[in-house]
């Protein structure tokens, strides 16, 4: 199934969400700004780990694609991956053990660390 499926809408449809920021971002080139952004309702703090953004985009019978914020990386039994930032690398065995849904697609949204994902990844000790 995963063979005829079309990627680039695939890539689209899953892209990683916006998460609101504090600091309203600038039209102009995507920046932040000093203007602070107004929320409505809770609001819940936290904190990102020093990493890069991944995806994993399970389907019915197990089979999955992983990527990363802007693109597919990897498709289950890939002979060739992209190894961008090692995140299939990092993904691939949390993929092969979860739950495929009994329909539809399942997207998981996640924050790969360590390894080479960023300057600071050899400060991370696994």
């Amino acid at each position: 199934m995963i063979r005829t499926i079309d990627l680039a809408a695939l890539n689209t449809a899953t892209k990683y969400p916006s998460i609101p920021t504090y600091h309203v971002l600038d039209p102009k080139n995507g920046g932040l700004i000093e203007e602070a952004t107004a929320f409505n309702g809770d609001v819940y703090l936290t904190e990102k780990v020093d990493g890069t953004n991944g995806r994993i985009i399970s389907f019915p019978g197990g089979d999955y694609v992983l990527g990363s914020r802007e693109e597919l990386l990897y498709a289950r039994g890939d002979l060739i991956g992209n190894p961008a930032l090692g995140i299939a690398d990092a993904l691939r065995p949390l993929a092969d053990r979860i739950t495929p849904p009994t329909s539809g697609i399942r997207v998981l949204y996640l924050e790969v660390y360590g390894g080479k994902v960023t300057a600071a990844s050899r400060e991370i000790h696994q």
